[in-house]
């Protein structure tokens, strides 16, 4: 994201307006925002200092002490010290309020909501922009560009690129009707940003460099070495190299001339991702390392957190896990504070969330390993190989007349080839699952957090109806859900893998099991509005059936697969029911829904698979459910089918011992 605006831009946009400079009457005032415009802090800092001795003894509420403020803002904003910026900003607000309130309210407001983005606290940034949009006709509308615009970065951050592209667009539409060329760069390369992030490279690459010729124009160089860092990351991921490396050089050069720290670390993190990509992995190390430097000297977090991501990534690569692990760790705590996820969620599931990335990242180092030892195993595969073939060469020269021996070893190299063709296939497979893996975490963890964030923020207003805020509680809640069961399956899987699942075998009824998980499925049918399918219980066996066995994981299998059935079911009926076999209680769950094609029926039990259905459905989940069940059937020593007809439905089977208790 355009994060911290190069710091003449900060000023011009908030402090260089008609009426912030006309609040500036005293000359030493304007000599102090002349220092901090050209980023000269510390002799900024010592006229702030004996200013305030000075006028100590005045009268504390006056015009001068709240100026007074504003710079002291000012000051601390280009030090990256938000918390001290929005506290002086708010101390000099409630003078100039008691003074003329319609006359300052928007450049106060509008700079508070600026501050708290800049922090990370979305919920009030939004809550001030829409103090403002209440009294927008107060407002001069040459200025309204600059509300805009800090109203699309918020979404921007919180994910909801909708509505970011059409505040953009009215900061854009509103900077070209009263010519605020300046500005329009700004809202330019922001636009820029958001269309990058959704990965239309195209489309961000056009509005990156029609922003960076105007910051050019205007000697702006400081907000153009930032547009070139962009710049510079797009074409790494359109693997354009060259184009890239040159971008980045021009970005630095700028930095550099501007003496933009921020600008600077920013092209650095852009180095480092592409040298990351080229695998120079030493480069990569270095400009990763160099970034984390200056965003520490500059205290800015966003930047802070992408030179630990790539440091993680990078030693992860180099095998140094115990680095990677420690920046990975500096990456969450950082992001814990970005987000403020712990306002948002209960802070056990954010300690349930924090332990199961670090189960995560040690699945992916074994996972890494494990890809290692076949990368070995094929290049040892592949210079045998080679070295045979040479062999079989020299004995075709030196001893014709062995064709018969020639014929066998050429058989022979045929067949290893199958054999490391195999192999390949079989490793690019692996490989295509763990990318697979990662991308549905990454899709499901953050899609529905980024639903309760935003959503979160929005409640925040004040200006919502009550039947408003219940409709976004109601999404707040089924995120939540999506969250937990994601975490859930995920978890389950995990031990499963690792032969963590303990039988704790006991008593229990299972017409009374059958009875509450109709009522469950029942509920969750009322929750999905699918009101058309009644759930039934099969008549066949009535009574009480005592077995002995986990009653947990029976429970757990029973559940999944009425889920499942749920999903795919839109009317008729999902039944449920058991009966004994042959020493073995055989539960069963019959729906009729959409059945199960061919092509799916062979990989259905398999992770991280979903069916592909002709039918348009927005399914969740992320392929785990059947799996999971599979594994707890034959854990308690049974098995699972099932039989299905398209369009007609599906019955899903499981098999259990019918142990007898001691």
């Amino acid at each position: 994201m355009i994060r911290k605006i190069l710091l003449p831009v900060i000023f011009i946009l908030f402090y260089s307006s008609s009426i912030l400079s006309q609040s500036f009457t005293d000359p030493v005032h304007r000599d102090i925002l002349k220092l901090i415009r050209n980023n000269k802090l510390e002799k900024a800092k010592r006229k702030i200092d004996s200013l305030h001795n000075h006028i100590k003894g005045a009268e504390e509420r006056s015009l001068k002490q709240a100026e007074l403020y504003r710079l002291k803002s000012a000051f601390h904003s280009n030090n990256s010290l938000m918390d001290s910026a929005i506290y002086y900003q708010k101390k000099a607000w409630e003078v100039f309020r008691e003074i003329d309130y319609d006359k300052y309210f928007f450049n106060y407001i509008r700079t508070l909501a600026y501050y708290h983005w800049e922090a990370g606290d979305y919920s009030h940034s939004i809550a001030y922009c829409h103090q403002i949009l209440r009294n927008i006709e107060k407002v001069d509308s040459t200025k309204h560009n600059s509300l805009y615009n800090i109203l699309g970065l918020n979404y921007l951050d919180l994910g909801n690129y909708n509505l970011s592209e059409k505040y953009f667009m009215q900061a854009a539409k509103l900077s070209e009707k009263y010519k605020s060329r300046h500005y329009l760069g700004i809202v330019y390369a922001n636009m820029g940003k958001l269309y990058f992030v959704q990965e239309k490279y195209n489309k961000a690459l056009v509005y990156f460099q029609k922003g960076s010729k105007i910051e050019l124009n205007y000697e702006d160089y400081g907000a153009a070495s930032r547009s070139y860092a962009d710049i510079g990351s797009i074409y790494v991921q359109l693997n354009q190299y060259e184009k890239a490396e040159e971008n980045l050089n021009k970005g630095k050069s700028y930095a550099q001339k501007s003496s933009d720290e921020i600008g600077l670390c920013r092209n650095y993190l852009a180095f480092g991702a592409l040298y990351y990509e080229k695998q120079n992995l030493n480069n990569a190390k270095y400009y990763y390392s160099q970034a984390v430097i200056l965003a520490k000297k500059k205290n800015t977090q966003k930047e802070l957190m992408k030179g630990y991501q790539g440091l993680y990534k990078t030693y992860d690569q180099l095998d140094n896990h115990r680095k990677a692990k420690e920046y990975l760790h500096s990456y969450f705590v950082i992001y814990k504070d970005l987000y403020n996820v712990r306002k948002i969620i209960k802070s056990e599931n954010l300690q349930h969330k924090l332990n199961l990335q670090k189960e995560k990242t040690a699945n992916q180092q074994a996972q890494l390993k494990k890809q290692e030892t076949i990368n070995k195993l094929l290049y040892l595969i592949i210079i045998l190989s080679f070295l045979t073939v040479v062999a079989l060469l020299l004995l075709l020269i030196r001893n014709r007349k062995n064709r018969i021996s020639l014929k066998r070893k050429n058989e022979e190299i045929e067949k290893q080839k199958k054999e490391l063709k195999k192999a390949k296939n079989q490793a690019e497979r692996s490989e295509a699952l763990k990318d697979h893996f990662l991308k549905s975490i990454s899709h499901e963890i953050r899609t529905p957090l980024n639903g309760i964030i935003g959503f979160s923020s929005i409640i925040a207003q004040t200006d919502l109806s009550d039947s408003e805020k219940i409709k976004y509680q109601r999404i707040i809640d089924q995120n939540a859900k999506m969250l937990l069961s994601t975490i859930e399956d995920i978890i389950d899987i995990a031990k499963i893998r690792t032969q963590q699942i303990e039988i704790f075998r006991e008593k229990f009824d299972v017409n009374i099991l059958l009875e509450e998980l109709q009522k469950l499925i029942s509920f969750e049918r009322d929750y999905l509005n699918k009101i058309e399918i009644d759930i039934l219980i099969d008549q066949k066996t009535k009574g009480k059936q005592i077995i002995f066995e986990d009653e947990s994981k029976v429970r757990k299998v029973l559940v999944l697969l009425g889920n499942n059935a749920l999903k795919f079911t839109d009317n008729g009926y999902i039944k449920l029911g058991y009966y004994i076999k042959d020493n073995n209680i055989i539960f069963f769950i019959e729906d009729t829904g959409i059945g199960i094609s061919e092509k799916n029926q062979q990989t259905i039990f398999e992770s991280f698979k979903k069916i592909n259905s002709d039918t348009k459905r927005n399914l969740e989940g992320i392929g785990l459910g059947l799996t999971i069940a599979k594994s707890f059937v034959e854990i308690m020593g049974g098995k699972i089918w099932f039989d299905s007809i398209v369009n007609k439905g599906t019955t899903f089977y499981f098999s259990i011992p019918l142990n007898k208790s001691n």
